[in-house]
């Protein structure tokens, strides 16, 4: 890749010390951009491992980091650190594409190097798309390698969440007849789980842990106590309406009612409960995400 640049930017030099036609040049090295896709990928491994490892104790990651952090007070590296060197290769490409877009703005259609320009941007814009979606991607694993390294998991059941998208997270009261609790809930493409915070620590505790293909979440309009306690009544209307079409109204009214609930119900093969959430619009929002994502799995 050092070697293509420099190649690359002595072209660049030796047509502007002629006519200034970048276009050929441009044109003829750009298919060779989206090799810097490939170093994307190896950059992006390489910073998640520097998450994820940096700051572990004995860790050689964490020694070697400590090592460069060293070497960014030489003068040489005027205050930059490794990331930012590592970084560098993979920021020309869309600088070569706001170049390209300028010089296209600036050139007439009937100019020697106008349709040169346009093939030379096309070609840079598809690998500029095809780089950021690789870091894009990294970025998503980099956010849930650190949501990883924040949770306490003795059974490593997040052992496949730096795979994973996330969806939405916020906290809600887990309801039960003993007691009632705040916990944090994240919802992923893959899986719904929850954790508390034990006082005087920094790291979440895992308390629940499902796959979406093993888990139903609906609502659940009885989950508070003072609702449960009308279960009975609701039952014996039910039966009622099913002869009197006036009951059958005030059922339906009843039932519109408690569409609007924000109190969920969580099922697992292992563990079910209540939840509340903050409102109602967010009860239904969670129900939403957790049926879109149970509907089209990753």
């Amino acid at each position: 890749l050092e070697k293509f640049q420099a190649t690359f930017l002595g072209e660049l030099r030796s047509e502007r010390a002629r006519d200034e036609c970048f276009g050929a040049v441009f044109r003829r090295f750009a298919p060779f951009f989206k090799m810097t896709a490939t170093y994307a990928e190896a950059y992006g491994a390489w910073s998640r491992r520097a998450a994820s490892d940096g700051n572990n104790r004995g860790s050689p990651v964490k020694d070697v980091m400590l090592v460069l952090a060293r070497q960014a007070f030489d003068e040489r590296c005027k205050g930059r650190d490794l990331a930012q060197f590592l970084v560098a290769p993979v920021q020309r490409v869309p600088r070569y594409r706001l170049l390209l877009e300028a010089l296209v703005l600036r050139t007439n259609e009937d100019h020697a190097d106008r349709n040169d320009l346009d093939e030379a941007l096309t070609l840079v814009r598809d690998a500029c798309a095809k780089i950021d979606a690789i870091l894009g991607e990294h970025a998503v694993r980099n956010e849930m390698q650190l949501l990883k390294s924040q949770i306490h998991d003795p059974a490593n059941q997040l052992s496949s969440l730096v795979a994973h998208r996330l969806v939405r997270t916020g906290d809600a009261r887990k309801l039960s007849t003993s007691k009632i609790e705040t916990l944090t809930f994240w919802l992923t493409d893959r899986a719904l789980f929850s954790c508390d915070r034990p006082p005087a620590t920094n790291m979440y505790r895992l308390r629940f842990y499902a796959p979406l293909t093993r888990c139903v979440v609906e609502a659940a309009p009885f989950a508070t106590l003072s609702n449960r306690c009308d279960r009975a009544a609701s039952e014996q209307l039910e039966l009622a309406a099913a002869e009197d079409p006036r009951l059958a109204r005030i059922q339906d009214a009843l039932r519109a009612e408690r569409a609007g609930t924000r109190c969920l119900v969580v099922r697992s093969p292992r563990k079910s409960f209540y939840v509340e959430l903050a409102s109602e619009d967010e009860a239904r929002g969670w129900l939403d995400d957790v049926a879109a994502h149970q509907k089209t799995p990753p």
